[in-house]
C-alpha cells in the first residue's frame, strides 16, 4: 500500500495536497464531533479526493491510519473478507454485497456503520476495525488442509518423470525450498512430492495417501505471529488431575513431535516429509532457534544433537536431532517482501528450486476449455510485466489464475477484473506511471498492445 496520496509536481494538480489536509482535518472533527455539520464536510472532502489520480481506494487506508477504530480500510484483502455471511452479518452482507465499485463519501460512512452494527450484533473473533484487518489478512494467507479453495488445492499435472525429479532433489538435498512468482502452485507441488517421497514412490498424490503414509507427513503454514514454542517446545497451561490448579508444563511443539515419530520409525526405514508453506512469512531465526545446527544436512542424527531451550529443566542430559529420514520442503513466493529478511545462516541449509510460470503451464491442459487461448492471455501478459522496468519474472502471473476461467464461463474480462487487475494494482502502486502501466499490461493481455500482438 502505498505511503504517499499524490504525484509529483507537473502530474498532480494544482490544490491536490491542499485537499488530502482538508479531509485529513474533516476525518478528525467527524471522528471527534461525529454531527451533521461534520459528516457533510467529511463527505464534501471524501468526494473530491477520490477523484485525484492515484487515490481511489488508497484514501480509505489513509483514514484507516489516522483513525483506525474509526474507519474501515477497504483494500482487497477487508472487502473480499467482509462480502461473505461467513465473516459479518447476513444484514450487512445483503446490503453491500461484493465491494467492488469504490464508494463515495456518504456510502463509505455507510459502509462504516452498519460495519460496526454488525461487529456488534454477533459473537466474532474480532470487533475493531483493526481486528477485523488481522482476520481478514490472516484468513487470506492462511494455507490448512481443511481450506478446499480453487486457490490452495491447484491441481499441478506433472509428467511422472518431472514430480520424480523434484522428489529425487529432495531425498538428495534433505531441504528444499520452492520458490517463484505467484500461481504457479508450489503448494500442491509440495504436498506431491511429499506423498512421492513418504510413500517410497508408490503414491504421486497427497490426496490418494492412505493413513499410513499420511502419518509420515505434516504440514503447517508460518506466519508473523509463528515461534518457537510452537515449532519446538514450550510451556503450556494444564490443570493438575489431583489438585484441580493450574500449572505449566514443557509440551513439544508440532516439529519435535513430528520428529520423535520420525525416529520411533527409523527401524522400519520409513521417509517423513515435513511441509512448511510460506516459510519466509515467519521470523525464522526465532522459530527454529537452535535447530538451525540440527536440521543442516551435514549433521543429520546424533551429530547434530542439541540442547533445547528448555531441556534443562526437566532433563540436563536431554538432546534434540533430526534423524536422515527427515525431508524438509518449503515453500515461497518472491515477491513477497518478507523474502528480504530470510534468515542467511538458513538459507544455505536449503536448496532453492524455482518453479516458473511457464514450467506450470502444462495444468491448464485438461482444466480450461481453450487452452491455447488461455495460454496466450498469460504469455503475453507476463511478458509485458518483464517489461516494466522494476518488475521481472518474479512477478509472472502463474497458470492456476487461469484455472479460474472454468468458474466464470470463460470470462477474461471478469477474470482481469476480479483476479488479476487487484493483484497487478499492488505491483505497481506507488510507481510514478502506475495508470500507463496498468493500460499497458491491460492492452497485452487482450491482445491488442504493439509490441505484444501476435505476429500471425
Amino acid at each position: 500500500m502505498a505511503a504517499t496520496f499524490y504525484y509529483f509536481i507537473g502530474d498532480r494538480e494544482e490544490h491536490d495536497i491542499d485537499n488530502l489536509w482538508a479531509i485529513f482535518n474533516a476525518a478528525l472533527d467527524y471522528e471527534q464531533l461525529y454531527s451533521e455539520e461534520s459528516r457533510k464536510d467529511f463527505i464534501e472532502n471524501f468526494n473530491t479526493v477520490i477523484l485525484q489520480r492515484g487515490i481511489k481506494w488508497n484514501l480509505t487506508m489513509g483514514l484507516y491510519w489516522i483513525r483506525p477504530e474509526a474507519f474501515i480500510n477497504l483494500d482487497a484483502k477487508n472487502r473480499a473478507f467482509i462480502s461473505t455471511d461467513k465473516n459479518m452479518t447476513s444484514e450487512f452482507v445483503d446490503q453491500f454485497g461484493v465491494i467492488n465499485k469504490m464508494p463515495g463519501g456518504e456510502a463509505y460512512l455507510d459502509i462504516i456503520e452498519a460495519a460496526h452494527a454488525s461487529l456488534e450484533s454477533r459473537d466474532f473473533k474480532y470487533s475493531t476495525f483493526p481486528e477485523l484487518s488481522f482476520h481478514a489478512w490472516h484468513s487470506t494467507n492462511r494455507m490448512d488442509e481443511t481450506n478446499s479453495s480453487l486457490e490452495e488445492m491447484i491441481e499441478v499435472r506433472l509428467e511422472d518423470a518431472e514430480l520424480s525429479e523434484y522428489a529425487s532433489k529432495l531425498v538428495s538435498s534433505k531441504n528444499v525450498i520452492l520458490r517463484g512468482a505467484p500461481g504457479t502452485g508450489k503448494t500442491y507441488l509440495a504436498r506431491n512430492i511429499a506423498a512421492e517421497v513418504a510413500s517410497g514412490g508408490r503414491i504421486r498424490s497427497f490426496d490418494d495417501l492412505d493413513e499410513q503414509y499420511q502419518d509420515n507427513t505434516q504440514f503447517i503454514q508460518f506466519h508473523p505471529s509463528y515461534d518457537y514454542t510452537d515449532f519446538v517446545e514450550g510451556f503450556r497451561p494444564t490443570i493438575d488431575d489431583e489438585t484441580n490448579e493450574m500449572r505449566y508444563e514443557i509440551v513439544p511443539g508440532i516439529f519435535k513431535k513430528f520428529v520423535s515419530r520420525a525416529i520411533a520409525a527409523q527401524s522400519e526405514g520409513g521417509a517423513f516429509v515435513f511441509i512448511i508453506d510460506e516459510i519466509n512469512r515467519g521470523e525464522i531465526s526465532k522459530i527454529f532457534g537452535e535447530l538451525f545446527f540440527a536440521i543442516d544436512p551435514g549433521y543429520r542424527g546424533h551429530l547434530g544433537a542439541v540442547k533445547t531451550q528448555y531441556a534443562s529443566i526437566d532433563d540436563e542430559s536431554d538432546v534434540f536431532y533430526v534423524p536422515e529420514n527427515v525431508y524438509i520442503v518449503g515453500t515461497m513466493n518472491d515477491i513477497d517482501r518478507s523474502v528480504e529478511s530470510f534468515d542467511f545462516a538458513m538459507r544455505r541449509r536449503f536448496r532453492f528450486i524455482e518453479v516458473t510460470a511457464e514450467s506450470q503451464i502444462g495444468m491448464l491442459k485438461s482444466s480450461v476449455d481453450d487452452y491455447e487461448d488461455a495460454v496466450n492471455h498469460m504469455l503475453r501478459l507476463n511478458n509485458a510485466i518483464s517489461e516494466v522496468e522494476g518488475l521481472n519474472s518474479h512477478y509472472h502471473i502463474g497458470p492456476s489464475y487461469f484455472l479460474k476461467l472454468s468458474d466464470i464461463d470463460n470470462n477474461y474480462e471478469l477474470l482481469w477484473q476480479d483476479y488479476l487487475e487487484p493483484l497487478l494494482e499492488e505491483y505497481v502502486r506507488g510507481f510514478f506511471d502506475e495508470v500507463t502501466i496498468l493500460s499497458d499490461l491491460k492492452a497485452a493481455y487482450d491482445g491488442k498492445h504493439r509490441e505484444y500482438e501476435d505476429e500471425n
